[in-house]
Formats: structure tokens, sequence, C-alpha cells
């Protein structure tokens, strides 16, 4: 069930007609249908719902609603993504997917269409994140390639480190810090000068 050329014309021709026929009353004073890409989400509008950490030209990743190119892990990607629900508990769509589990079929030129729902949100630093995915529609996705993208990520998605880039790294322990304070400590390698004098005195007692 691979994307085909002619749904793809058929959305566009779609959409050209609502931009001709819409009076402004999408959104008098903000984006219109045809002005090209939608803006992305306002910080304060990310705040407000569960949203993914997309790391879509962007290796550290960012918060991302309903995204349209979705890079979930290092190993699974979504393209051409669209959305039938997206709330604090749950999301789902539909699009073509790919990843290194499918490269030497060339999924990267003609990926696999597939339903998908996200789950399991988790709070990281005051945003909550889908930190879970199912592939609920393979399509025509082959037994052995279902497989092998179930293994690379076990349907977990990308979330943030508590703390970010920012977070420091752990102190090291006191053994760490002093690694040759055990060898000052042993018994047997303290030789100080008073016991050497003590020794060359009673080597001179034994010559008299």
């Amino acid at each position: 069930m691979k994307r085909t050329i002619a749904p793809v014309l058929l959305v566009v021709l779609a959409l050209s007609a609502c931009t001709d026929q819409d009076d402004g009353s999408l959104d008098p004073g903000g984006w219109q249908p045809g002005e090209g890409p939608a803006p992305s989400p306002t910080e304060e509008e990310t705040e407000q719902g569960t949203v993914v950490l997309n790391r879509y030209q962007d290796e550290a990743g960012y918060p991302d609603e309903r995204p349209e190119t979705y890079v979930a892990t290092e190993f699974t990607s979504f393209t051409d993504m669209s959305w039938d629900e997206w709330s604090d508990e749950i999301a789902r769509g539909s699009g073509n997917m790919a990843g290194t589990w499918c490269l030497n079929l060339d999924c990267d030129e003609e990926p696999y269409e597939v339903d998908v729902e996200l789950h399991d949100p988790v709070e990281v630093d005051g945003v909550s994140y889908f930190s879970t995915y199912e592939v609920t529609d393979t399509g025509d996705m082959p037994e052995d390639i279902r497989q092998g993208m179930e293994a690379a990520d076990a349907g977990r998605l990308t979330v943030p480190e508590e703390g970010g880039a920012g977070e420091e790294e752990p102190e090291p322990s006191p053994d760490e810090e002093n690694p040759d304070e055990d060898q000052d400590d042993d018994p047997d390698d303290d030789n100080s000068p008073d016991d050497e004098d003590d020794n060359d005195d009673g080597d001179d007692n034994d010559d008299n």
C-alpha cells in the first residue's frame, strides 16, 4: 500500500479549491492556506498540551505538535503525516514510515504507508511528551521488515533527558579523586629516615 502520485494530486487540488473559495474567515489576522507552511506552535501553545520531541533537522530535538515530518528516534522517521486526533493522552495519525531497519529495500525512497498512535505521556522539565508509539496498520510492510521495525525501537519514542543539555556531570567519588591514597597508608611501604638511621647505628655496634 505504497503512496502513489494520484492521491497526492487530488489532495493538492482539493486544497487549492478551498484556498480559492476562502473568504478569510479561517484566520483573518493570521496564516491562510496557500501562504506556505503553517507556523509552528508558539511556546505558550506548546506548553498547554502533550508534544513530541522532533529531531527533524535538529539533532538535539525540539517540542513539536502534529508534525508533518517527524524524526521519532535515531532509527525511525515519519513523513507526510496527517493527524486525526491529538490530545493530552493519545495522538492518532497516518503517513509514511521508514528507518534504518529497511534501508536495504530503499524504503527512504519508497516508505511504507502506516497508521500510528502515540501513547504514555511523561513530564520532563514541566513539558509533557509522548514516550511510546504503536503502528496499528502496517499496510503492505513485509513481516520480516515489521519485526525489524519493532525490534529497532521497541515502541519507544525519544524524549528529552531531565535537565536538558545543561545537566551537570556527576561528581567523582572520594576514591576516584584520590586513587593513590590507599598506597600511602600501606605500612610496608613506610620507610622513614629515622628507621634508616637506627639500622645504621645497629650495624656500627656490631662492628665494635
